[in-house]
């Protein structure tokens, strides 16, 4: 019960933010999110016996969530705040290892380094992928729908098919409640409605937008990131999303069963933690990034 009631609240509470709230405010709710995963992820790492430089690592993560978005900078300031970034993510492994090896056990400071600098890549550039797609145009908001109901879609599928049809163990080792049932029915259902939301992208953004239920910049809006995609790369695309999805899921398994824990934490009711919520997000974020990216380069001759 405690499980239905938080997803009642939260999914309205998600969709708000995605159709609604101003591009800096987004921003800065992602940065609530990345903060309450980083501090999770630190105890899973420490459940790992390493230590994680957890207020350097907040740092890292949190700066690009704080900082306006960099749409809204003049022509000249923008490009020089996205060379800052670049410098800044660029100096992060240094600035990790340099931090680590004044610590009294030297044996600690390479894997102290290296799960901080996981922490940045895992978390920071998970969440910050959510961002990438949602400021591709004032359509970007539908992207960003696509790519959560894909995510949600599998894993409700893999959920109820897995409990009441499962059979073959999907990686027992791992998470022993999933199965290789649950995982292809996972692909089938988040692939066929990630596919078919995602060919009618432009009648899905026309119809929230005729019931005033997106955010717009202006009288000429910025449509259609997806011109041009043929109809085999949208399929692929959502089928990536997915893959990306589970092995998110897969991977945030892993660590809690070598942390011994159920699960990342205990902030959402019937949930567990943040990090429980948003791990397939973390994986299918930056591969729905990578493929709309590359489908923007190879086939409308965009690239951001």
């Amino acid at each position: 019960m405690k499980r239905v009631l938080s997803a009642v609240v939260l999914i309205p509470l998600v969709l708000l933010l995605v159709f609604k709230a101003h591009p800096a405010f987004f921003l800065l709710a992602l940065g609530g999110v990345s903060y309450f995963c980083v501090r999770e992820f630190v105890d899973l790492a420490k459940g790992h016996g390493l230590r994680p430089l957890e207020t350097l690592l907040l740092g890292f993560v949190l700066i690009p969530f704080l900082a306006p978005p960099l749409v809204s900078f003049p022509l000249g300031v923008g490009y020089l705040a996205s060379r800052f970034f670049y410098l800044f993510y660029l100096s992060s492994p240094f600035a990790f290892l340099v931090t680590a090896m004044f610590r009294k056990n030297l044996r600690e400071a390479l894997p102290d380094a290296a799960v901080s600098l996981l922490g940045l890549l895992y978390i920071g550039i998970g969440l910050y992928s959510v961002w990438f797609l949602r400021s591709l145009g004032d359509d970007g908001s539908v992207l960003v729908l696509c790519l959560l109901l894909i995510v949600w879609s599998g894993d409700i599928s893999a959920y109820y098919v897995g409990t009441y049809l499962g059979r073959r163990k999907l990686v027992p080792r791992i998470s022993p409640n999933k199965t290789w049932e649950g995982a292809i029915a996972s692909f089938v259902v988040a692939t066929s409605l990630g596919s078919a939301m995602l060919l009618h992208f432009d009648l899905i953004f026309n119809w929230l937008l005729s019931h005033n239920l997106v955010l717009v910049s202006g009288e000429v809006y910025q449509q259609r990131p997806l011109e041009g995609f043929p109809t085999w790369f949208i399929f692929c695309s959502a089928a990536i999303i997915n893959v990306a999805a589970q092995l998110g899921d897969l991977a945030e398994s892993a660590m809690k069963r070598g942390a011994n824990v159920k699960d990342s934490g205990n902030l959402l009711p019937g949930h567990g933690g943040v990090l429980d919520r948003v791990d397939a997000l973390l994986f299918a974020g930056p591969a729905a990034m990578l493929v709309f990216d590359l489908g923007r380069e190879i086939f409308a001759g965009v690239f951001p």
